[in-house]
């Protein structure tokens, strides 16, 4: 499976032999979405999301009426997205079955648009934002396991961007949460509900998140790992992009990994 991008745009394509076949035509860079290990794959057509199981090569429609960007998918293969109510919904399927089950994750509000999920099959966190288009209020919610919502934190009108500031892997969350005297932190959630501030610089974005609740942060030029264990400790620059496999981390700059000592 490949996603690349050619003069008409992004396209999933399928390796079959020596061929390649287009599975369809993602219509932002934000849509398409992989799981961890690469079993599953999402991607969107503007309001039709797809879901794709690349080992036994079985595409299924996902939604008619999703958000056309920013969805999430599970390494279990769930599907959490937001749709054109700026609803939250979550999509399982049983592929050898044909069995597919859809159901909602929030509360229908006429004050809060819900928006741009990332989801790990035991967390759920998501964009809130006032209705477009005129001093809009923003915050980052979690869906609480029991139902309802957690509100992490209160941006106010600034801007809240899905990844830059709040992940989830492993039921760990990172997020950033604004300093009263400007500027954002990064704050770490535990699986079992407990916030760690990270950074006090008020310049720090998240890079990526491990799924043993190591954060790897951009702040300013740096790029600087808070590990789990307490100690942190700075990579480099902030060139490039964070990828954590087979248990250690990586650095992406252009087509070359280069492992983190």
């Amino acid at each position: 499976m490949y996603v690349a991008r050619d003069a008409g745009g992004t396209a999933v394509l399928f390796e079959a032999g020596d061929e390649l076949i287009e599975l369809g035509r993602p219509n932002h860079p934000q849509s398409p979405r992989w799981t961890r290990g690469g079993q599953f794959l999402i991607w969107n057509e503007n309001r039709r999301l797809w879901l794709r199981q690349v080992v036994t090569r079985q595409t299924v429609e996902v939604s008619r009426r999703s958000g056309n960007r920013s969805n999430e998918v599970t390494t279990l293969g769930d599907v959490v997205y937001w749709n054109r109510d700026f609803q939250l919904f979550r999509f399982s399927t049983q592929f050898r079955k044909g069995i597919t089950a859809t159901t909602q994750l929030t509360a229908p509000s006429v004050s809060w648009w819900n928006q741009f999920p990332r989801a790990d099959g035991a967390e759920v966190v998501y964009r809130k934002t006032t209705p477009c288009c005129a001093d809009e209020q923003r915050a980052i919610a979690r869906r609480r396991r029991g139902g309802g919502e957690e509100i992490l934190a209160d941006f106010g009108g600034e801007g809240v961007d899905v990844d830059r500031d709040y992940q989830t892997a492993g039921g760990w969350i990172a997020f950033t949460r604004p300093r009263p005297g400007g500027g954002r932190d990064v704050w770490r959630r535990t699986p079992d509900g407990l916030e760690q501030q990270l950074t006090i610089s008020g310049a720090g974005v998240i890079d990526a998140l491990a799924p043993n609740g190591d954060v790897m942060v951009l702040e300013g030029r740096s790029r600087v790992l808070y590990a789990v264990s307490g100690t942190f400790s700075v990579v480099g620059s902030a060139l490039g992009e964070s990828v954590f496999l087979g248990g250690a981390w990586f650095v992406q700059i252009g087509n070359t990994l280069f492992a983190v000592a």
